[in-house]
C-alpha cells in the first residue's frame, strides 16, 4: 500500500509539472494537513501558519522539478516546513531583540528545547504519512474533521460529505481505528 501511495505521489508530480491545474490543486488539498499540523506543533499562531504554508506553497511551485524522488513528497515538503519554522521563528526574533522590550513580551513563547520540536514535527511527519494511506473517503473524512482551516462544523462536513450527521462520530472512530492499524504496522507508538 506504501507503494501504491508514493505511485499516486509520483503521478502528481508528474500532472503538475505537466501544468496540470487539476493536479496542483490536489497537491496542495494533499500536503495543507502536513504543513498545518508541522505549524501546530511548532506552535505557530494561526495567522503564522498561513504565512508558512504560502511560503511553502510557493517554495513547492518553484522547486517541485527539482524534487530528486516524487515518492519522498511528504519528506520534502514536511522539510521545508520546518524550515520556513524555523525562519519565521528567527526573524520574529531579530524583531523583537530591535524594538520595544514590551514587544518582547507580547511574542515571548516559551519555546520547547530543540529537540522536543524536532521529535514532535517527526511524529506529526508519520501521522501525516500514515493518514494519506487511508481510503480517499476515510482521508478526506479527517482532513474535513482536523485540518480544514476553515474549522467547519458538522453540518457543513455533512453536506461536503454527503454523509448523515448523526454518523460523524461514528465514521470518526472508524477512521481513527484504521489510521491506528496504519500507525501499529509502521510500528509508530502513540
Amino acid at each position: 500500500m506504501d507503494s501504491d501511495k508514493k505511485t499516486t505521489h509520483s503521478a502528481l508530480v508528474k500532472r503538475c509539472l505537466e501544468g496540470n491545474t487539476e493536479a496542483w490543486r490536489r497537491l496542495i488539498d494533499r500536503v495543507t494537513p502536513l504543513v498545518f499540523a508541522i505549524c501546530r506543533n511548532m506552535r505557530l499562531s494561526r495567522e503564522e501558519s498561513f504565512d508558512v504554508f504560502g511560503q511553502v506553497s510557493y517554495l513547492l511551485l518553484k522547486n517541485l522539478e527539482n524534487l530528486r524522488s516524487s515518492g519522498k513528497l511528504m519528506t520534502y515538503v514536511a522539510a521545508i516546513t520546518r524550515h520556513e519554522v524555523l525562519a519565521l521563528n528567527r526573524k520574529a526574533k531579530r524583531i523583537r531583540e530591535t524594538q520595544d522590550p514590551i514587544l518582547g513580551m507580547l511574542y515571548d513563547r516559551s519555546p520547547d528545547s530543540p529537540e522536543d520540536v524536532f521529535e514532535t514535527a517527526q511524529k506529526s511527519e508519520v501521522l501525516m504519512e500514515a493518514i494519506v494511506l487511508l481510503p480517499e473517503r476515510d482521508y478526506e473524512f479527517l482532513r474535513a474533521l482536523f485540518f480544514d482551516a476553515s474549522e467547519p462544523d458538522y453540518e457543513e462536513i455533512s453536506k461536503r460529505l454527503g454523509m448523515p450527521v448523526s454518523s460523524i462520530g461514528p465514521t470518526r472512530a472508524r477512521c481513527l481505528q484504521k489510521l491506528q492499524r496504519i500507525l501499529k504496522r509502521k510500528r509508530f507508538r502513540l
